[in-house]
């Protein structure tokens, strides 16, 4: 399937705005290049810039500390992110870890998924976020929400 040029897309985002079918745009799962396109797209067509990006971003997955928080800083294009993923697509929230019964899980259901989180690397660094958390009074969700809320 093709996808419609980055000027179709913002140009239908500008036609929503105008009819007041929404009140703001954002973009998800987009690379720094992409939104610089987006956002000197919509400079060019007099659209208002995306407000937000959802990426994911969690203590495994910090791609976005990279060149996209700098292109989406207020002081650049001034896009707030959404994370999703910061509970490392649930291995932080402790059912993987502690014997619950997984096997109608996103994860076992779909092995191809988010296979970030199944790699050894991944669940070592699961085990060590236990630990710190455990060592701070926290639990690990507690603690890569915290995290992720101080970025």
């Amino acid at each position: 399937q093709e996808v419609p040029r980055i000027e179709e897309q913002v140009s239908a985002m500008g036609e929503l705005l105008r009819a007041g079918k929404i009140r703001y745009w954002g973009l998800s799962n987009e690379t720094t290049f992409g939104v610089c396109q987006f956002c000197e797209a919509a400079k060019r067509l007099g659209v208002p810039l995306p407000v937000s990006i959802q990426n994911d971003f969690s203590p495994y997955l910090r791609v976005f500390e990279q060149d996209l928080a700098e292109a989406c800083a207020p002081s650049n294009y001034n896009i707030g992110l959404l994370a999703y993923g910061v509970l490392a697509g649930g291995y932080l929230s402790g059912k993987y870890l502690n014997g619950y019964d997984t096997s109608k899980s996103r994860h076992t259901l779909f092995p191809g998924f988010q296979p970030r989180y199944h790699a050894a690397r991944a669940h070592a660094a699961t085990w060590d976020l236990v630990e710190l958390a455990k060592s701070r009074g926290l639990t690990a969700a507690q603690l890569a929400m915290a995290w992720a809320a101080s970025r």
